[in-house]
């Protein structure tokens, strides 16, 4: 042991090292979990950016569909984000109590879905329509 003095030098720029070694570790960790913590935030973030955007997107669609005749049956269409829209138009074959048949009522059916990080998200919507004819 020419090289390893107890009191000298050589041991102390090891203990020097090992210390130098430790911190870096211990900030390493501290990084990794503040960048995976910032990851999670930014996809929870972008989920509800998205459930503002397919909310809207359905109230829009919801209200065009009052503006034009609609036809019983079902439609699927997908916009460029990939959401998926199921709209069911089906009609309503109701009385009053009257025993009057009310005419022109739909029942109007939304279902919503699209991938997000949770897993696929589904959102359900229905609107009664009664629409006069022209």
């Amino acid at each position: 042991m020419s090289g390893a003095k107890l009191n000298g030098r050589p041991m102390k720029k090891a203990f020097l090292l090992l210390e130098v070694m430790l911190a870096l570790g211990v900030f390493s960790v501290a990084a990794v979990g503040l960048l995976y913590s910032l990851n999670a935030a930014m996809e929870r973030a972008y989920d509800c950016a998205m459930v503002g955007h397919v909310r809207e997107q359905t109230a829009s669609r919801l209200a065009e569909l009052r503006l034009f005749p609609l036809k019983p049956g079902k439609t699927v269409t997908t916009d460029e984000h990939g959401v998926r829209y199921q709209l069911n138009v089906e009609p309503l074959h109701l009385q009053n109590c009257h025993g009057v048949d009310l005419a022109n009522l739909f029942r109007v059916r939304m279902t919503v879905s699209w991938n997000a990080h949770g897993g696929e998200w589904v959102e359900n919507n229905e609107i009664y329509v009664r629409q006069t004819p022209k």
